[in-house]
């Protein structure tokens, strides 16, 4: 059997540009002589679009999108053609809409499947719009009997999360109705490991009910989301085709026994061909053509710059160097080699007037309208506001570029920073995109390392990669000296973050399974030191505490590509104000 699949890369609410790519796809499927044309999970409206979905019009011009179809199906032979979309619930019973796919065959709907299975963890929140489909949908195709099911209901066979408790399976109930072969329509958002992950579903799965499995998944950035693509035809347990990161169709013969692999590599190279993706469509979804970055030669805005370049070109990077009064003469012309070495635009705009600003500021607010003058309340005076005004200088730099030019500003703080609040709000926290929020510092240095050693644009200098992290806000000022050495910081973070362990004791028991996969360094050894230094428990619960009162600034920051298991954002929904304990 010839099966088409399609990865295509919708965008939530563009139904002319999505039914087109479907359109489009099962014109060539049919010209190609498939059997089967299989696309994503709401690949009409576009996965998800939340509370868009509830805007009158939106279910009426999504249902036109299946019409469309319904009159390209008369023209492709006798294709089954498979496309996702929102149904309208008319029971007047449940949540106002079901997530549907409808099998398509000559002109006519042959078969209707609502989704069994609706995700309430993570990101997910399927059942504040969904209303679960109780019904099952089997359909012939080349003499074989083929059962439907969408994203959710094949992953039920996943035992491995803790926040997954169904009591029941589709899988199993297509099973014992006899059906071998199943076609499986997702829009499976990429984190770290799951492309491995997902093979090995879908081999289980296809094991278990001794036949063949069609797992077609869309590609491309949504918001924080990234689709990675990566669908799977799977027969007996062995993966028969994967279609790897491609964009567009894929023809499969399922009788084929060579194996078609496109696996993405190491796990750096992973997560940068994610990040690139997320944030190119993020960009170019969102209308805009250039971005502009605060360039400090630092390690995160050269990581930053590169995936800038990956993502659209070196010619629409605006890079701007500001260094300010207390900024080494070393990060200035790293930042200007680094901007050479990609080909990006440079410009030089220096802040070292940040002390006039001080002082003129004090004396503004020398007399209060209280009568009480600044100096007595002199004891009161953080002068961590100082160092802070350098980065709100920054920002308003980069924003006034930013609406001179439409150039769109990418942030540079990565998730050791953000989790601790080592960051400046109105300061470096500016901007309208965060590439590498979700990345934690050591995992800022693999990729930059990866740029380093592997990747076509030229290397990052190396002083920059060895150079000790500093914001350079004050003299002799180093990241490590305010928090921790990152390769203990960045296990605590992820351990209270991803696994939510608050305790020392807790985080001495964590292992294999809960970094293995994430840190690519020697991280035991860093927990074996740090545990057993004489006030490993004062500090493993200061950075707890940093992370707790912090929650107030991540609510303000930029959205960012997720790649972990628990990026700050819609996945992890803590309180602002609430108290340790």
């Amino acid at each position: 059997m010839k099966v088409a699949i399609a990865q295509t890369n919708p965008i939530p609410g563009d139904f002319a540009g999505n039914i087109k790519q479907i359109t489009d796809g099962i014109l060539k499927a049919s010209s190609a002589g498939a059997d089967l044309f299989v696309s994503p999970e709401m690949g009409i409206p576009g996965y998800l679009c939340c509370d868009a979905m509830l805007t009158e019009g939106f279910v009426e011009m999504n249902l036109n999108g299946i019409l469309t179809i319904l009159r390209e199906s008369n023209v492709s032979n006798k294709m089954t053609i498979v496309v996702g979309y929102v149904e309208k619930n008319t029971t007047g019973v449940g949540k106002p809409l079901f997530n549907s796919a409808a099998v398509i065959r000559n002109g006519t709907v042959i078969a209707n499947y609502r989704k069994h299975l609706l995700p309430f963890y993570d990101v997910f929140d399927e059942g504040r719009y969904f209303e679960p489909g109780r019904d099952f949908a089997v359909v012939e195709i080349c003499g074989r009997q083929w059962g439907i099911v969408i994203c959710e209901d094949l992953w039920s066979n996943d035992k491995g999360k803790s926040q997954r408790h169904y009591d029941t399976s589709p899988v199993e109930k297509y099973a014992k109705l006899g059906v071998e072969n199943l076609i499986a329509i997702n829009s499976s958002p990429y984190v770290l490991g799951k492309p491995a992950h997902r093979k090995n579903i879908v081999q289980d799965v296809s094991r278990r009910i001794g036949g063949t499995v069609v797992y077609c998944n869309q590609r491309g950035g949504m918001d924080s989301l990234v689709f990675d693509g990566n669908s799977l035809v799977a027969h007996w347990g062995l993966i028969r085709h994967c279609c790897g990161d491609v964009d567009g169709v894929s023809m499969i013969d399922t009788s084929d026994n060579n194996y078609k692999s496109n696996d993405m590599g190491n796990p750096s190279e992973e997560m940068r061909k994610n990040i690139v993706l997320g944030l190119r469509d993020y960009i170019q979804k969102s209308g805009f053509k250039k971005v502009v970055v605060a360039s400090s030669g630092g390690i995160d805005s050269a990581l930053v710059l590169c995936l800038a370049c990956d993502a659209i070109g070196a010619d629409n990077v605006h890079a701007i160097r500001m260094p300010g009064q207390y900024s080494s003469a070393g990060s200035v012309s790293d930042a200007l080699e680094l901007h050479k070495n990609l080909g990006c635009h440079d410009y030089l705009m220096p802040i070292d007037n940040n002390t006039f600003l001080i002082e003129t500021n004090r004396a503004m607010l020398s007399n209060t309208a209280d009568g009480v003058s600044m100096s007595e309340k002199r004891s009161e005076y953080r002068t961590v506001a100082n160092e802070n005004i350098q980065a709100r200088l920054r920002a308003i730099n980069l924003m006034h570029f930013s609406n001179c030019w439409c150039a769109i500003a990418l942030t540079t703080g990565n998730k050791s920073e953000i989790a601790t609040g080592y960051c400046t709000l109105g300061g470096d926290c500016m901007g309208g995109f965060a590439p590498i929020q979700d990345l934690y510092k050591t995992q800022v240095y693999q990729l930059a390392q990866l740029y380093d050693s592997q990747h076509c644009i030229t290397p990052i200098p190396a002083s920059i990669i060895n150079k000790a992290p500093s914001a350079e806000l004050s003299p002799n000022q180093t990241d490590e000296a305010s928090l921790l050495p990152y390769g203990i910081l960045d296990l605590i973070i992820c351990g209270y973050i991803e696994h939510k362990i608050s305790t020392l004791d807790g985080f001495k028991n964590l292992g294999e399974k809960e970094f293995v996969n994430i840190f690519s360094y020697k991280w035991k050894l860093f927990r074996d030191q740090f545990v057993e230094s004489f006030d490993a428990d004062i500090q493993f619960k200061r950075i707890i505490n940093m992370i707790d009162k912090n929650e107030f600034k991540r609510r303000q920051m930029a959205p960012g590509v997720k790649i972990s298991n628990v990026a700050f954002g819609t996945g992890r929904r803590f309180p602002i104000v609430r108290r340790s304990w």
